[in-house]
């Protein structure tokens, strides 16, 4: 018994002591926002764009006049003729005979029906 008196005596000790420090551990209240007091998107953003610009890029000298080593003007006229002669043109039929809406007959007859009768008459 007189062992359970001590472990009780000391965990009560314990916790005491800890009540008694517990006041005198608080801490000062920080300021979490604005604590910086510069804006570090800002110095990134400087940071990276020093950084790419002092990159140097060096592209490989081209050759744009005459690089392509066929005629594009021939293959064009080629690519039109054939696409023109795959083109299957259907014609219709014509009338040839018969395909005036008049009878030339009688026109004709009127003509010189009206000639005739303007040569007879005399101003």
């Amino acid at each position: 018994m007189k062992t359970y008196k001590t472990i009780a005596a000391v965990i009560f000790g314990t916790f005491l002591s800890l009540a008694v420090f517990a006041g005198e551990f608080s801490m000062k209240a920080e300021a979490y926002i604005n604590d910086v007091p510069f804006n570090t998107e800002v110095i990134a953003e400087t940071y990276l764009l020093e950084e790419a610009m002092a990159d140097t890029f060096e592209l490989a000298e081209e050759a744009y006049v005459d690089d392509v080593p066929f005629s594009t003007e021939a293959i064009f006229k080629a690519h039109n003729a054939n696409c023109a002669m795959q083109k299957v043109f259907e014609l219709t039929d014509e009338t040839y005979i018969n395909d005036f809406p008049m009878n030339t007959f009688k026109i004709a007859f009127k003509a010189m029906l009206k000639e005739t009768i303007l040569s007879s008459i005399t101003f």
